[in-house]
Parts: C-alpha cells; structure tokens; sequence
C-alpha cells in the first residue's frame, strides 16, 4: 500500500492523532493535512504526485504588463521593445 494512502487511512480513522502520525512518518504537519483534504476531495487519485512546474510559466511568455521573460530566462522590466533599441 502507498505510504501516502496508509497515513490518510489511519488519519481518518480516528485511533492516532495526526501530529502523531506526521511524527511516524517523517512529514510536516501541514502535508499530512494536504493529504488527507486531497483524500476527502479527489479519493486515491488525489495522493498522487503533482508537478510543481505546470504551474510555471514559460519563460518566452509575458506575464503581465510589468514585464516579460526573455527566452534566455532574463527578467527585462519593460519588455523586450525597450531592451531591442538601447545600443
């Protein structure tokens, strides 16, 4: 069984407080929360890893008007016009 499915089972089982349970299996206090609500959201298909880069953006993409990312990852504060016509 994974790990992350055996923690939320027993946390929801009432028998060990969950400081207790985070303690035993080496997490924050704050994750084994994070699992148990994902648990409770999205059942066993919720534990499953997800990719903190999809929540980054390219960095060719403008993020908003107070800037861009350049293709080489270099902030340019007033985007890439201004950067094109210095010397």
């Amino acid at each position: 069984m994974d790990q992350k499915l055996q923690f939320v089972i027993m946390a929801r089982s009432g028998r060990v407080p969950v400081l207790t349970l985070c303690q035993d299996f080496g997490i924050r206090r704050k994750t084994g929360h994070k699992y148990i609500k994902r648990y409770a959201d999205m059942g066993s298909s919720g534990l499953k890893e997800l990719s903190q880069l999809t929540n980054m953006p390219e960095p060719h993409r403008r993020r908003d008007n107070k800037g861009s990312h350049s293709r080489s990852g270099v902030h340019t504060p007033h985007g890439d016009q201004r950067r094109l016509q210095h010397p």
